[in-house]
């Protein structure tokens, strides 16, 4: 059976146009349409329709994420890209359920309420850039009272599977229940208590309850791809609770090339998850650019009321972060970037201690811009490159969030 799904939004369709060429081997095409008169974008096209049922997607996904307000739910879609390119192999063997758990004011029109969360569907697509359209066994639970028919006929995502709410959805709650406060830091998870193991299978659950969590949760993400491709290497039961702060002094400088102050904001947050805001340096193209971002920055810490003058993160220019290098950082600089000489994180057991290494024992982490990398000036600073094994990039905040994590995590092992 072939699946078509009509895309009409401009930036969707180039996305997918873009990555369906890693997608062709698991029967996926993209075709754009000619007839300039038609909403019709592109049409994407894939003859592999999935084999599980809902019950079989139920109660074997590989990831179920708990959505409890639907204010949060724009923050899934980016999860869901980089759940769709850090895994290796079939798309069609990922089964992912996304449980709409808040409640929905279903008092006035029907159609009102379907097609508000055939929007909420919408906005999942777009802020995945599309990747979800490449999940053939996604699930997404409806809020409590809506119905399936009234939602499909307000939107046009076939493959994307719907099911209305039932107490039962609830009855196993995420593992680690939290109950975190928006703007808070939280140290780093403990990834184990979030995986779980049975017949031969791991899965994940998770709940979203602020906007940061999916991007602390990436981690995640990244283990159970590495547990999909059957790697030894997983996260060690065992693991030493030795807390962020008892590594900070071995911390190298963290530079990370932003545009957006989005990613600003996130990558504050992670740097206040590990302790490192005093190392973190965020490098800007200009000085207009700088300008703005330092303002961001100042209007964003004070608005968190717990970190001093002493551990603000620097706004560099490029040049700004050349003279920084050449005064202060000597000795291993690793960029964080695709590259043919790069070291790959957990790829195999010769190349996960080299690149762990690698890392542990530098005086400089850099991650690019996300348009086109980490620039030239700053690049040939680079002493080694270590990249994560994926299907194609992961955004800046991603990359960090999972390079941060296997970082820490090996030096808590080390302890």
């Amino acid at each position: 059976m072939c699946t078509e799904t009509f895309i009409t939004n401009p930036g969707i369709a180039d996305r997918v146009e873009a990555d369906v060429s890693g997608f062709q081997e698991y029967e996926y095409t993209f075709q754009r349409t000619p007839d300039k008169t038609t909403e019709i974008c592109g049409i994407l096209k894939c003859t592999h329709s999935s084999t599980f049922t809902l019950q079989d997607i139920l109660n074997t996904n590989h990831l179920w994420v708990d959505v409890h307000d639907q204010k949060l739910q724009p923050s899934v879609g980016p999860f869901i890209r980089t759940l769709v390119r850090i895994t290796q192999g079939s798309p069609h063997v990922l089964k992912v359920v996304l449980n709409f758990d808040w409640k929905e004011d279903v008092t006035g029109d029907p159609k009102d309420v379907s097609r508000k969360i055939a929007h909420q569907i919408h906005m999942l697509v777009r802020n995945s850039m599309g990747a979800a359209l490449f999940l053939s066994s996604l699930l997404i639970v409806l809020p409590e009272f809506v119905k399936v028919a009234d939602v499909q006929l307000a939107m046009n995502y076939p493959s994307i599977q719907l099911m209305e709410h039932s107490e039962r959805i609830n009855e196993s709650e995420a593992k680690v229940r939290e109950t975190p406060i928006e703007g808070e830091s939280r140290e780093p998870i403990t990834v184990e208590n979030y995986l779980d193991r049975k017949d031969d299978r791991v899965s994940a659950r998770i709940s979203v309850l602020t906007r940061m969590c999916t991007v602390r949760y990436t981690p995640i993400l990244y283990y159970l791809a590495l547990a999909l491709k059957n790697e030894e290497y997983l996260p060690s039961t065992g693991m030493n609770k030795t807390t962020s702060q008892s590594i900070a002094k071995s911390d190298p400088y963290i530079l990370a090339c932003v545009d957006k102050p989005a990613n600003l904001f996130r990558i504050i947050m992670l740097a206040r998850d590990y302790d490192i805001v005093h190392r973190l340096v965020i490098v800007v193209r200009d000085e207009a650019k700088q300008k703005r971002l330092t303002t961001e920055t100042d209007k964003f810490i004070k608005g968190l009321n717990d970190i001093s003058i002493e551990s603000m993160p620097k706004v560099l220019t490029i040049e700004e972060t050349w003279l920084l290098f050449k005064k202060e950082c000597e000795g291993s600089v690793v960029a964080v970037d695709l590259h043919e000489d790069a070291l790959t994180l957990d790829q195999d057991s010769d190349d996960r201690k080299s690149a762990l290494e690698t890392l542990h024992h530098a005086k400089a982490i850099i991650w690019g811009f996300e348009s086109d990398g980490i620039p030239s000036t700053i690049d040939d600073l680079a002493t080694d490159y270590v990249q994560i094994q994926t299907r194609t990039s992961l955004n800046l905040v991603a990359a960090m969030s999972v390079v941060l994590h296997r970082r820490w995590m090996d030096a808590n092992d080390k302890k």
